[in-house]
């Protein structure tokens, strides 16, 4: 997904990201004004070898060098004790969070707390292999703070130099407190730290609902959805209207916003075609799948450019489902089977419809085999005469995922828009199909978004002025 795949998925699931950042933020603000400020003192500690062992070892370098002087030895013997120390310092974070320090100090200053509980607020650092070691102490008394972070260091050496079984101290090092804690003047976290943090995570948790929205949704919603699975142009948007249910819009309502959406998908199809040649004025219109619109939009697209004065062949190749008799009211029992196989002519198939330049053949009788029929001889020498005869051919066509009678059109060099519905089409299905289209190196020369949201809500009152007001002129 590039960068701008990624800024429309957020704007296309706009709402869903708005509504995600206000509850993060509201919960935010509720932590932030509820949230008791917290202090944290710091305490530095210097980790050495406990004064009775550290005698010993200087009483033994002594006897080893004449002149009380450290020799090669000694120094061997200094650096031996100090990798000795730093090994030893390892195991004083873990010490310093055990109820044996921290219950002394609980039960000293009287805190309502547990060592447990007093533990997750102690951080204990020190570098690898240091000699220092950095207690820090946050709680919402600054003065409780810097009590505990210098108690730390006194209930530390107590364990150290406590005895084992055998009645041998269990540690031979020491903790020198060179840095003492200090009571704070500030807090380390606030309501304001709180802020900006839950903002920031605000931010990222709705960015993160603006994705998963994207990819729960399975369905096609915008053009973004479309022109990510394949670089074609979109041609045109029809918006859900119920006057696309029966007849064409242009002969039922033509001052219609609906009907002036189909004229200027006519219109963009035209700019859209390549130049004057075998089958450029062929268009087939397909689907993903079945209720898609595919009809609808063939049938208004016909007499669209019939209203301009076009010649125009309307054919319903969909021998499996065929529609467009259906949806114009005529009769579909004689047609494009019957044409094919001989027995009919052209002129008892075509039907005139609405103006004598509009011309329609329905599908005729269904086929057992109609993939046979559409790959036949027949259609190519039908296609090649009334390619010649009419200024455009309509073909509507069987759904992708049914058959791919369309990429038999296509493949023959006529023209393939492929039809995409709103919220119904499901965004698995087109990618398949167009899958299958690139496998074969036929690609729709446009698509159109049916059952489209509509852009402005004034758009139908507009045109109904307009075309009113022309009318009274």
């Amino acid at each position: 997904m590039t960068l701008a795949d990624f800024v429309t998925v957020l704007k296309k699931h706009l709402s869903a990201v708005i509504a995600t950042f206000v509850i993060a933020m509201a919960i935010t603000l509720s932590l932030a004004l509820t949230k008791t400020p917290q202090y944290t003192a710091t305490a530095q500690y210097y980790a050495s070898m406990r004064q009775e062992y550290l005698a010993n070892e200087l009483q033994s370098d002594s006897q080893n060098s004449p002149n009380g002087a450290y020799n090669a030895q000694g120094l061997n013997a200094l650096k031996t004790q100090q990798d000795f120390i730093k090994a030893q310092t390892g195991m004083i974070p873990q010490l310093i969070k055990t109820s044996a320090v921290l219950q002394p100090i609980i039960d000293e200053y009287k805190v309502d707390t547990t060592p447990e509980t007093l533990a997750k607020h102690i951080t204990v650092g020190n570098g690898e292999n240091s000699l220092f070691i950095t207690v820090q102490v946050s709680n919402d008394s600054p003065n409780l703070a810097a009590k505990i972070a210098n108690a730390i260091g006194k209930q530390a050496n107590t364990q150290l130099s406590s005895k084992d079984i055998n009645g041998q101290p269990i540690s031979q090092i020491s903790l020198t407190a060179i840095q003492p804690a200090v009571v704070p003047s500030q807090p380390s976290s606030s309501g304001r730290s709180t802020l900006l943090i839950g903002f920031l995570a605000s931010v990222i948790v709705s960015i993160i609902a603006g994705v998963a929205c994207e990819a729960l949704d399975r369905k096609v919603r915008e053009d973004s959805d479309i022109t990510r699975l394949i670089d074609i142009p979109i041609l045109g948007h029809l918006i859900q209207a119920t006057a696309l249910t029966g007849k064409p819009v242009i002969i039922t309502s033509p001052n219609s916003y609906i009907a002036e959406q189909v004229r200027r998908l006519a219109l963009n199809l035209q700019f859209i075609a390549p130049d004057k040649q075998q089958f450029s004025n062929v268009l087939v219109i397909s689907s993903t799948e079945a209720s898609d619109g595919k009809t609808t939009i063939a049938t208004n697209l016909a007499v669209a450019y019939a209203e301009r004065g076009e010649h125009v062949l309307l054919i319903d190749t969909d021998l499996r489902k065929p529609s467009v008799a259906q949806v114009l009211g005529i009769n579909g029992k004689v047609g494009l089977t019957h044409l094919l196989t001989g027995r009919v002519s052209s002129e008892e198939s075509f039907q005139m419809y609405w103006h004598n330049n509009l011309h329609v053949l329905p599908a005729g009788n269904q086929t057992t085999n109609p993939g046979m029929i559409i790959n036949s001889r027949a259609m190519k020498h039908l296609l090649d005469r009334i390619a010649a005869e009419y200024d455009h051919v309509i073909i509507d066509t069987t759904p992708l995922n049914v058959a791919n009678d369309a990429t038999v059109f296509a493949n023959m060099g006529c023209l393939l828009l492929l039809v995409v519905s709103r919220g119904k089409t499901l965004k698995g299905h087109l990618r398949r199909v167009i899958a299958e289209l690139k496998t074969v190196n036929t690609l729709p020369v446009g698509a159109v978004l049916n059952r489209a949201k509509a852009l402005r809500s004034d758009n139908s009152y507009y045109y109904h002025k307009y075309y009113g007001h022309e009318r009274q002129k």
